[in-house]
């Protein structure tokens, strides 16, 4: 028996029921976006809820709704005509909701047809990790809040339990759910190399050492490699070393790290980039790897001798200890910045000067040190700095501030120098109205001004050089077009300046290129490679290698990173090559006939008669399982890898697809990072967590946090 059942507007503070009309009876109710038909049991909204989500998207809940449905009906009013339209009549069976569009008498609608079958798991929001753990951890290490903080705030703690977490109430807590955090990703980061390892991707390493505020020494590790066309990187976090680390400290603290991690150092690795120092140099040669000295640590020491002059009495002898000062230490840290907070990591130019005494050189000492007075002049009083920028908006339009440079970075004093010469104009009217425009403390001639401006020129294509070089994507090949980029802007200055910068960055550019550089950009473009041999031949610096030294290069590569082509491997299987099988059997057959030969003489007349009858059908044997039997796998040799590279190489450069072998080793190269900022700037993010206020931070606290702070960084 069928009954009429009225779906009307129902009013309710749930949202749900803004996309449904609900039946007089309330035992269903119909969607005004599908016009579907559901049952509401006991009358509870649930199933309306359900079908919101898996249907149509919407989560009235968590207030994630679209916009209001077009089909949605005004409240019913006492008007007995608009509440007949608000109406809409369905015929139903009293047992169901549903009526079959088969049923006679039938007047309901023709369900529209079946969506594509879907998947459990696109009924369900997107699943994002929510944990306590994980927030705190990330305000923590990413924000720089104590741990203290979790306890004593009590806004932070009214947002967390909002959120349905309850906070520890002691600080040690709070200190042990972040190691414990940071121990579960370290694990998911040791999985991640682990599978990286078994799809035949090798890694590639920067490290470099740092002394804290509280004049403790750590040690940073970084891996990279290439993979789907992108660098990725992992900070390791930081190493604590005590007392003197000489180089051969310095492998074992390396090699200790990386097994922490499931890494090999001779098998996983490709090469390590460090600075120059000279107990990284010593590193580099104790270890089988390729070593990179970074390229921006040379551009630094390139404009040292330049624009600076070292302040020695006598000449002073060559330095062969490695834990000895020389001129490419570079700290990282310095009272002048120490306070500049965070925004250090992002900073490529922040290698400080060198530990050795270090001053402007005369020719410049002069005219910078007046440049010095005028922004000081400016900066510490707010009532000339307010004339200054009066001339200033009117000019650009809006307030630029001139910047005092920090005597232990060179990309300050360009800084310095390059807003200077761009408002000078207007700093020259600041000092009329001043009545200080005929004072030669602060009064700069054209001689002067021209100086400046050849600065600011030679230390424009530097700056944009050193931003590139420290990119995270920036490779080799990258670094190699740069750095050629930088000189040729260089020597197009015709200055006396600029040459001798030029001069300077050549000399430190040559100590710091190896041959993994050619390799790359042959692998990259053979016929460009040639084009650039033949530009660069009478050019020391950027000259390239002959092909015979890249293959030689790339067979020691192979042979140490690939292991089916491991010579090492493949010798110590030796014996279980078939040639020794058939050896032993040969002497085996030798001992039996000799056997043979101590029994008696009917016995070997009777076997020399039996082998004579089957001797034609044992050498037709013999023939055809000669002609055909399997050819077994030939022992790889020095010499038959070196053909294969030279057959790949020949098919490469007529125009052929790159070989297993060149496809391993490009792989590999463009995962080689030419400067090692990724440790500058862990140990600049050390430097903002382990500041004055939170110098007692324990060595395991520190590394957890550093490593933290790398992971949210990249994954952010």
């Amino acid at each position: 028996m069928l009954a009429n059942i009225v779906y009307k507007y129902y009013e309710s503070v749930s949202e749900v029921w803004k996309y449904f009309l609900r039946a007089e009876n309330g035992l269903s109710a119909k969607c005004k976006l599908c016009k579907k038909i559901l049952k509401t049991k006991d009358r509870s909204p649930r199933g309306l809820h359900v079908h919101l989500i898996s249907i149509h998207k919407i989560d009235t809940k968590t207030k994630n709704v679209i916009s209001p449905p077009p089909l949605t009906l005004p409240p019913p009013s006492s008007n007995t005509g608009a509440t007949n339209q608000n109406m809409e009549l369905v015929t139903a069976s009293a047992s169901t909701s549903n009526v079959s569009p088969e049923s006679p008498g039938s007047s309901a609608p023709v369900p529209p047809a079946r969506k594509k079958r879907q998947k459990i798991t696109d009924h369900f929001l997107p699943v994002e990790d929510t944990s306590m753990e994980k927030k705190i951890s990330r305000m923590v290490a990413k924000d720089g809040l104590p741990f203290r903080v979790f306890c004593t705030s009590t806004d932070m703690r009214n947002l967390f339990n909002s959120s349905g977490h309850k906070l520890p109430m002691s600080p040690n807590t709070i200190k042990l759910i972040v190691m414990n955090y940071g121990m579960t990703l370290k694990m998911k980061i040791m999985r991640e190399l682990a599978q990286l390892k078994e799809n035949d991707h090798r890694f590639t390493l920067t490290c470099d050492e740092w002394t804290s505020s509280m004049n403790k020494r750590y040690m940073n590790v970084n891996v990279h490699t290439f993979l789907n066309g992108n660098t990725m990187f992992w900070n390791l976090g930081l190493i604590r070393v005590f007392g003197s680390m000489p180089a051969e400290s310095g492998v074992s603290i390396l090699k200790t790290k990386l097994i922490e991690f499931g890494l090999i150092l001779e098998t996983d690795i490709i090469n390590i980039t460090t600075d120059g120092a000279s107990v990284m140099k010593k590193l580099g040669r104790l270890i089988s790897l390729s070593h990179q000295l970074c390229y921006a640590h040379g551009v630094q020491l390139g404009i040292i001798d330049t624009i600076y002059k070292k302040q020695t009495d006598v000449e002073e002898p060559v330095i062969e200890s490695e834990n000895e000062e020389n001129d490419d230490e570079i700290p990282l840290e310095m009272d002048e910045i120490s306070s500049t907070g965070s925004g250090l990591e992002d900073d490529v130019f922040h290698c400080s000067m060198p530990r050795t005494e270090v001053y402007l050189d005369a020719e410049y000492a002069g005219i910078i040190e007046k440049v010095r007075k005028l922004v000081k002049l400016f900066k510490r009083s707010p009532t000339k700095n307010d004339t200054l920028q009066i001339y200033v908006k009117q000019e650009f339009g809006k307030d630029i501030k001139l910047q005092l440079d920090c005597k232990t970075r060179w990309s300050s004093l360009a800084d310095m120098i390059s807003t200077f010469i761009r408002i000078k104009l207007c700093v020259s009217k600041a000092l009329i109205d001043l009545s200080l425009e005929a004072d030669p403390n602060y009064c700069l001639n054209a001689e002067e001004h021209a100086v400046l401006a050849n600065l600011d020129k030679a230390f424009q294509p530097v700056k944009l050089a050193v931003e590139v070089l420290c990119r995270q994507d920036t490779d080799l090949a990258i670094a190699e077009t740069t750095l050629r980029f930088m000189i040729r802007k260089l020597e197009e200055l015709k200055t006396p300046l600029a040459e001798k910068l030029a001069g300077s960055l050549r000399k430190r550019i040559v100590e710091r290129r190896t041959n993994l550089t050619a390799c790359l950009l042959y692998i990259r473009d053979p016929a460009k490679y040639q084009a650039d041999k033949e530009e660069f031949a009478k050019d020391e610096t950027f000259k390239l290698r002959p092909k015979n030294v890249i293959r030689t290069e790339i067979k020691s590569l192979i042979e140490r990173l690939h292991p089916q082509y491991n010579l090492t491997n493949s010798q110590t299987e030796t014996n279980s090559d078939p040639s020794w099988s058939i050896a032993s059997t040969s002497a085996a057959t030798a001992n039996d006939i000799a056997e043979f030969e101590d029994d008696d003489n009917e016995q070997l007349s009777s076997l020399s008669e039996i082998r004579k009858s089957i001797s034609l059908q044992e050498e037709l044997q013999e023939t055809l399982t000669a002609a055909f039997k399997e050819p077994r796998d030939r022992k790889l040799t020095t010499n038959s890898l070196e053909a294969l590279i030279k057959k790949e190489m020949n098919l490469y450069e007529s125009g052929g697809s790159k070989g297993e072998l060149l496809r391993f080793v490009d792989n590999c190269l463009r995962s080689v990072v030419p400067t090692s900022v990724e440790s500058e700037r862990a140990f600049s993010a050390a430097g903002y967590l382990a500041n004055k206020i939170r110098s007692r931070l324990a060595d395991d606290s520190l590394d957890i946090l550093c490593f933290l702070r790398s992971y949210f960084q990249n994954n952010s």
